[in-house]
């Protein structure tokens, strides 16, 4: 540390006295003594303690500049070094945040194209529960019906299997062609092929649990008022209400144009993805610069 000096103006003046008063206090006998003037009248140099005052500064300055030095050894390393780190971050960050403009610019893009289309009224996720939930019940259905005819347990699950996962994607399919605007010709084909299907096999079925319900009826320990004319409409009066109800929910579950609707949706999900990891990258780069900065 450079070394300190300290000269108040009560000290410059009791000094300024005391040299120009022109004499001393002896020590003994105690009595006044003459002592030249300092400075003299007829001096030209500076005086003694203007030499003195000038000499302090000088050292001072001189112990000051040796620290500044030594310190500018010590710290000009380290602070070139941050520089460029804050340099490097200050470009990093330029880069990020015009990335991340692009890709929020591109997200809010296809955001906004995709509000403009208007959604199904009913989400994927509740229409494929639906159907779910239709299946089992037709299949629980279809197993009492074949069991109440007699049929054996690995026929009877096969035979509900069948209808319960056939009639409820046929119904599914028919809502999605019903749905779509401007069918192609093929498409039209599968419309009318998904609704003749499923009649012709209620048709079917209706005639073969007739014709069982005829031959086992009187053997079933399973006693109703009904005919086996009026227990074979009422079993395809239900098919026929979930498998309109399965086609409904899928009609409403649709869009009018599902290649567009799907293209837009995985263009929003990839440009909120990118945008999400462009944003998670300018948020690191924003950190990295103000650390570097209070660095």
């Amino acid at each position: 540390m450079p070394k300190k000096y300290t000269y108040t103006r009560r000290k410059v003046c009791k000094k300024a006295k005391l040299d120009g008063r022109g004499w001393r206090w002896k020590f003994w006998p105690l009595v006044k003594q003459e002592y030249p003037v300092q400075p003299a009248d007829d001096r030209q140099d500076p005086a003694l303690f203007e030499m003195e005052l000038q000499k302090a500064g000088e050292d001072w300055l001189t112990d000051l500049a040796a620290e500044w030095n030594a310190q500018d050894k010590k710290l000009k390393p380290v602070y070139c070094d941050a520089l460029v780190k804050v340099q490097a971050c200050v470009s990093n960050l330029d880069t990020e945040k015009t990335e991340f403009d692009s890709a929020k610019k591109a997200y809010d893009e296809a955001l906004e194209e995709f509000e403009d289309i208007q959604a199904p009224a009913f989400s994927k996720t509740f229409e494929y529960l639906l159907i779910f939930a239709l299946g089992i019940t037709e299949f629980f259905l279809n197993y009492m019906i074949f069991s109440v005819m007699g049929a054996s347990k690995l026929e009877t699950m096969i035979s509900a299997f069948s209808i319960s996962f056939a009639l409820p994607i046929s119904a599914l399919g028919f809502g999605h062609m019903v749905r779509v605007e401007n069918k192609s010709q093929i498409q039209r084909f599968w419309t009318a092929f998904m609704v003749l299907i499923p009649f012709l096999v209620f048709l079917v079925i209706a005639v073969l649990r007739e014709a069982l319900f005829e031959a086992t009826w009187q053997n079933s320990s399973l006693k109703l008022n009904l005919s086996p004319f009026q227990a074979t409409i009422a079993f395809v009066f239900i098919n026929l209400l979930i498998w309109l109800i399965a086609a409904f929910v899928s009609y409403r579950a649709a869009h009018k144009n599902p290649e567009k609707f799907r293209t837009l949706k995985l263009r929003l999900g990839s440009a909120r993805k990118v945008m999400e990891k462009f944003g998670s990258d300018y948020a690191q780069a924003v950190k990295l610069y103000e650390a570097a900065r209070l660095h």
